[in-house]
């Protein structure tokens, strides 16, 4: 894929600069071209009983330092081997709507159920994202449990982003997944509280990523999507 271990460098060494006495850890970027990326070793060890609080804790940290008014913007990467456009946009929904849902409806055309409800969706999306916060983070944007871990030492590595700028709940959409649980949710919310309604607006978040799923794996994630999108539409 055309410049993918550059644009995941880059990801990395912004998560680093953002990551700053927050308590979690990103690896170094060693070596990078359009062939290879070499990084810092981790020692991975068996995460400690507090392991999803201190990341949450430390999410929350690292959400929060890296506020701004932009969303998008910083050239394009991957999720998983879907291209993903960050194009400037000035709000949550007007970036949502062009540089994530329409591209993966043109991207899921074997699928028209989902391309239908999909388009009923954007008619009603800045609806859904209602309440969104003004302000931009630097988000991981593929954080899950496999792109997590402790070392021996017992801190907490992000590794492997999706990295662009947009609503904190972005995150959530992923996490909810195949991520974490109540615990990691509820430490972020101590350090910094999402706004009301997240859990709602979160649901289009977490759409995208069944359908890239569906997109990278097939029809076996169909299902989902058209739960999800019936909910939302």
């Amino acid at each position: 894929l055309p410049e993918l271990f550059v644009a995941e460098a880059k990801g990395l060494v912004e998560l680093k600069q953002a990551a700053v006495d927050t308590g979690l850890h990103i690896p170094e970027v060693l070596a990078v071209s359009d062939d290879f990326l070499v990084l810092q070793a981790i020692d991975e060890a068996k995460p400690p009983r507090d392991f999803e609080e201190r990341l949450g804790q430390g999410l929350a940290q690292l959400h929060h330092q890296s506020r701004g008014d932009r969303f998008g913007g910083g050239g394009s990467n991957y999720l998983g081997r879907w291209p993903q456009p960050n194009p400037a946009a000035s709000n949550a929904a007007e970036f949502w709507a062009t540089a994530r849902l329409e591209p993966m409806l043109r991207g899921l055309a074997a699928y028209p159920d989902v391309v239908k409800l999909g388009q009923q969706l954007l008619d009603v999306l800045d609806k859904r994202l209602a309440g969104s916060e003004a302000e931009s983070v630097l988000i991981h944007g593929d954080l899950w449990s496999g792109n997590a871990c402790a070392d021996t030492l017992g801190r907490a590595w992000l590794y492997d982003p999706a990295s662009f700028r947009a609503s904190r709940e972005v995150e959530f959409g992923m996490t909810r997944l195949f991520g974490f649980g109540r615990r990691f949710e509820d430490a972020y919310q101590e350090v910094w509280p999402l706004p009301d309604g997240w859990e709602q607006r979160v649901e289009v978040y977490r759409l995208h990523h069944l359908m890239s799923h569906l997109w990278h794996f097939g029809g076996g994630y169909e299902p989902q999507c058209l739960s999800v999108l019936r909910t939302l539409v």
